[in-house]
């Protein structure tokens, strides 16, 4: 278990600690806590309000992962990279999601930076995550998930790097390559 650095520029919604053991791709559990997170979104009314949360949502119905798995996997057994650093785009706020759900099913720790705007899509998934994360069967998810922000700062994206077996960076080139340039555990994009 890591324990994230503390920094008065940080703010955890979610997830001050972090596991760095993988997961088997498509697991059981984040498939179904997946499918537990779809069917509470698509059923609150306030969600509904916003079409890219209940697109979201909808994508990530069992029936949808359990098709992805079986057209994308091979029968190679596998597991995850460890922790991924998922760096995503500011006004993008479904895009941080989907990311953190790639990165979950692929079998790893997700730490994600989110846009620093509030955006209500996020609140209510963080809302919505916080219960699900207090049924037993998926407390092994509560340290495979890490939701930050902070404004554009070297340090703090050198030490989350720094503690990542992998990155995922999404934003224009000069995004891509600045942080391409700070090292990482392993250096996979």
């Amino acid at each position: 278990m890591i324990h994230l650095k503390h920094s008065d520029k940080v703010k955890y919604l979610v997830g001050n600690k972090i596991s760095p053991l993988p997961l088997e791709p498509f697991s059981s559990i984040v498939c179904e806590f997946l499918n537990d997170m779809s069917k509470l979104l698509m059923k609150d009314q306030e969600s509904k309000k916003y079409p890219d949360l209940i697109s979201f949502a909808f994508w990530c119905r069992y029936s949808n992962l359990n098709k992805i798995k079986t057209s994308s996997i091979d029968q190679n057994f596998r597991i995850g990279k460890g922790i991924v650093f998922h760096v995503t785009p500011s006004n993008l706020p479904i895009n941080a999601l989907f990311s953190l759900v790639f990165g979950l099913l692929s079998g790893n720790s997700n730490i994600v930076k989110l846009p620093n705007k509030k955006f209500k899509q996020i609140s209510l998934f963080k809302s919505y995550f916080n219960i699900l994360i207090k049924n037993k069967k998926y407390l092994p998810l509560k340290y495979m998930i890490s939701l930050i922000q902070y404004e554009s700062d070297d340090i703090l994206t050198k030490y989350f790097s720094s503690i990542s077996n992998a990155r995922m960076i999404w934003g224009g080139d000069n995004t891509i390559q600045k942080i391409k340039k700070i090292e990482s555990k392993n250096a996979v994009y």
